[in-house]
């Protein structure tokens, strides 16, 4: 992937993690599981397991989104850098 995709990928990252709807959507999806596995009854060990693995992967995601966001981050830091590197070349040439 191109440093410009990666800062693109990084802003629209930072975009939804951002967002109102999508901090309340994870939000309620982590209290529903979490409500979901500590209300479960003693022998449906068969429904943890299930809920522990949806909060994995709902942490997964989210992680994921995040890793996007800051590689996104590093991006742009690197073209603001390569930026800064060509302008000075110009300046010293004249």
């Amino acid at each position: 992937m191109g440093i410009q995709k990666e800062s693109t990928d990084g802003q629209e990252a930072g975009r939804i993690i951002e967002s109102e709807i999508f901090k309340k959507t994870i939000q309620t999806l982590m209290d529903g599981y979490t409500n979901e596995w500590m209300n479960s009854e003693d022998a449906d060990s068969e429904l943890r397991e299930r809920t522990y693995k949806k909060l994995q992967i709902l942490g997964d995601f989210v992680n994921e989104l995040k890793s996007v966001f800051l590689t996104g981050v590093m991006a742009d830091q690197q073209i603001k850098e390569a930026d800064s590197k060509r302008t000075n070349r110009k300046e010293s040439l004249f």
